[in-house]
């Protein structure tokens, strides 16, 4: 493949990712904050001096029967 070929095929893998989504403003206590949800559902939350970090891990299914 050409390398133009090369880079169209890699524009188009990129091209289809979701973007993370960035909300902004300010707590009850007027803190501003600035909060990004990326595409798994994880959630980064900037204030002025921390950083909450909240994780969603994937579902996870148990096969809970008698065991034998």
């Amino acid at each position: 493949m050409s390398e133009f070929g090369d880079k169209v095929k890699t524009i188009a893998i990129i091209g289809c990712r979701t973007r993370p989504k960035v909300t902004s403003g300010t707590t009850k206590t007027g803190e501003p904050f600035k909060a990004t949800t990326d595409e798994l559902g994880n959630t980064v939350t900037e204030y002025a001096e921390r950083q909450d970090v909240t994780i969603r891990p994937d579902a996870v299914n148990l096969k809970l029967g008698a065991i034998s």
